[in-house]
């Protein structure tokens, strides 16, 4: 309690029932901006790990093709087919299908 005669001692139980109501307003933009901060590092999280799955699957579809055309290529078993493959490729299907028939019939 305070003595009547001292005036330093009654301002601060004055002021210090309203400290704590000071402290939390001085304190609150600080928590407000920590919040932001980490709402920040939470969205670039999570655009860091949809990144790294994008790139997961892309490489899943590449080593796919990859494997695709390793069966075909590995497939060809003899000249005419390869040649018959090489004629499709360079743009001749025509040709190419007419000289795998005639291989094939005879």
């Amino acid at each position: 309690m305070a003595q009547p005669g001292k005036k330093g001692r009654v301002m601060e139980e004055e002021w210090s029932g309203v400290d704590p109501v000071e402290t939390v307003d001085g304190e609150s933009p600080a928590f407000a901006l920590g919040q932001e901060f980490l709402t920040a590092a939470h969205s670039t999280s999570l655009m860091f790990a949809n990144s790294v799955n994008a790139h997961r699957s892309l490489t899943i579809v590449s080593l796919t093709g990859l494997a695709e055309s390793t069966k075909q290529v590995s497939s060809i078993d003899t000249i005419a087919d390869a040649t018959s493959l090489a004629r499709l490729l360079a743009g001749h299907p025509l040709e190419a299908m007419e000289l795998r028939h005639r291989h094939k019939r005879g």
